[in-house]
């Protein structure tokens, strides 16, 4: 049952978030293309094809390139030229500050407009939530309110539902009431509060990680197994295709080696100064409740597992009882581990969703997710996600865990 019912599930997912499979061998291994090291290559070629050319990116455009598949089947596109900086590019190295975390990364508010409305009906509209009264201004001039199936998607920072379309209830009913004259449906990725008119949009794959976790990948081989570039290349693409029969262990609680900063005390004091001044969490512009909720996500789950501080022993009767491993992987060990395990236990992210969550569905892993405050990922469920949802961990059982899978 899971087999058919998991595998059906997830392909319907991708097909919901809409990309497809294209192989680019000959143009990607050319020998024409300009080497500037393997890190500058990846970051300015290997995207275009297989398989980061299909697989569901929604770029983070503070920290990430605005590059996506995905985002280029959208008519119009409403977003700014990207804060991302390619360290490896030498022009950028005077960006360079020794905090790996945020080097690459800029302020979207400080960005300059690099939207594309030449289509002259769109069907499809690709925003980002600054660019509300921005895309309401040119649709004023622009679009037919007489198009009944017109689209719009809010996605490429962090920025909240609750405060892209106003301040109160009052003012976000307005937006949605002037969005409405010339959209059928609007969509939104963090959705941190129930409106009227907008339904939840998937958070895709994050570029941070993949970028990062394909040059380990690569590296490795080159230097270690005696494989060509493209043979390498071949084999990520075949470990992240999902297959059931690798399903050898039960269920994966992790770190993070990026997101650790959510499980850090002192996030939690930045948030007091930043709700002082009334301030999003820079640069993403991530909701002050979204970073508590994912601090307090996995402080809980930590607690549910009888982890010490900085400790990986799941010490917990519970936790055992569940057959559940607290385990780091290095980023060539991901993808690999990831593939083997049933269920992820997914602690929420800055952004409400997070990417790991479409990680593990890549490789037909199930996230189990704690509900929190939010009604994001009930929404997720209901249009198709193969999610598991929990008030609390102690939700997660072996008898449950059986009924799940």
């Amino acid at each position: 049952m899971v087999s058919n019912g998991l595998t059906l599930a997830v392909v319907a997912v991708l097909l919901a978030v809409g990309f497809q499979v294209h192989f680019h061998w000959d143009a990607l291994f050319s020998p024409a293309q300009e080497w500037r090291g393997l890190t500058h290559w990846l970051n300015k070629d290997a995207w275009r094809y297989s398989p980061l050319d299909w697989l569901p990116f929604t770029p983070l455009l503070t920290c990430e390139p605005n590059v996506s598949a995905l985002m280029s089947r959208f008519d119009w596109k409403i977003v700014p030229l990207s804060g991302w900086k390619d360290l490896s590019d030498p022009d950028n190295a005077s960006s360079r500050t020794g905090d790996g975390l945020f080097d690459t990364c800029g302020s979207l508010d400080e960005q300059p407009w690099a939207e594309n409305t030449t289509v002259a009906d769109p069907k499809t509209v690709w925003a980002t939530p600054h660019a509300v009264q921005r895309l309401l201004d040119i649709a004023e001039k622009r679009l037919d309110t007489k198009r009944p199936n017109r689209v719009v998607v809010f996605s490429g920072s962090e920025m909240p539902l609750s405060r892209a379309f106003g301040r109160n209830d009052s003012e976000r009913r307005e937006t949605v009431k002037q969005l409405q004259k010339y959209f059928k449906r609007i969509v939104y990725q963090t959705k941190d509060i129930r409106l009227p008119g907008v339904d939840i949009a998937p958070m895709g794959l994050c570029w941070g990680y993949m970028m990062t976790t394909v040059k380990v990948w690569v590296d490795d081989d080159l230097e270690n197994k005696n494989v060509s570039l493209e043979e390498s290349y071949s084999n990520f693409t075949k470990t992240i295709r999902g297959n059931l029969s690798t399903k050898s262990r039960d269920i994966l609680a992790t770190g993070g080696l990026v997101a650790g900063w959510l499980s850090a005390n002192a996030t939690m004091e930045g948030l007091k100064l930043l709700a002082f001044y009334g301030m999003l969490y820079p640069p993403s512009n991530s909701s002050l409740k979204a970073v508590a909720t994912a601090y307090e996500s996995r402080l809980r789950l930590r607690a549910w597992l009888g982890l010490a501080e900085n400790g990986t022993e799941v010490t917990s009767p519970a936790g055992r009882a569940a057959g559940v491993e607290y385990r780091f992987f290095s980023q060539r060990e991901w993808w690999h581990q990831l593939a083997k395990y049933k269920f992820l236990l997914s602690p929420l992210g800055s952004g409400i969703q997070a990417a790991k969550n479409i990680e593990a569905l890549l490789v037909l892993t199930i996230p189990v997710i704690q509900r929190m405050s939010f009604t994001t990922f009930d929404d997720l469920v209901r249009i198709g996600f193969p999610l598991v949802l929990v008030n609390g961990w102690v939700e997660v059982t072996p008898a449950n865990a059986s009924r799940w899978w």
